[in-house]
């Protein structure tokens, strides 16, 4: 459409300018709605994530789980544009059921919301094909701001930890 063209063309020209993650969620919002599937041992956590989700006009929840291995049941039918994924759960772990999800469904982006802030979590995460970590200790609007953010096929981290991760990476052993 005419409109979404003026987006584009909006977020080209304000790319270098903090702006972005405004104008990225005005462009997500216009665009399309973002199907999300929630995984977490917790049910007062996915009715949280839930509620908080669906006040967001363009954001679906399609369904949510209580394990990994109920997720890899489902997920594959519903389909789901972003799955949430806790790292730590009983049974199956986060970082376990990423890499079994992308290797049955490699188009599917992953975000993990922890309350693991390790490098090790990050970066163990990232390597089985998830898109964004978030901690748990985070506010909403960036949680918000990784959905969008991977909606659009970019991967997400807050600043602190990809600080780190540099750090890390770029340590002599």
């Amino acid at each position: 459409s005419e409109h979404g063209q003026t987006i584009r063309k909006i977020l080209t020209m304000c790319r270098s300018f903090s702006y972005i993650q405004t104008l990225g969620s005005a462009y997500a919002y216009i665009m399309n709605t973002i199907k999300v599937f929630l995984v977490d041992d917790h049910a007062v956590v996915r009715s949280g994530l839930k509620a908080l989700l669906e006040s967001k006009s363009n954001i679906e929840v399609l369904g949510e789980a209580e394990s990994g291995e109920r997720a890899l049941e489902l997920i594959p039918t519903l389909k789901p544009d972003i799955v949430l994924l806790d790292i730590s759960m009983p049974g199956m772990n986060g970082i376990e059921t990423a890499k079994k999800l992308k290797t049955a469904l490699p188009t599917i982006r992953l975000i993990a919301l922890s309350m693991h802030e390790d490098l090790e979590y990050v970066q163990g995460f990232l390597e089985a094909g998830g898109s964004g970590y978030v901690p748990k200790s985070s506010l909403e609007k960036q949680l918000i701001d990784a959905i969008y953010a991977v909606s659009r096929g970019e991967y997400y981290a807050p600043s602190k930890l990809l600080a780190e991760l540099a750090r890390e990476m770029a340590a002599p052993n």
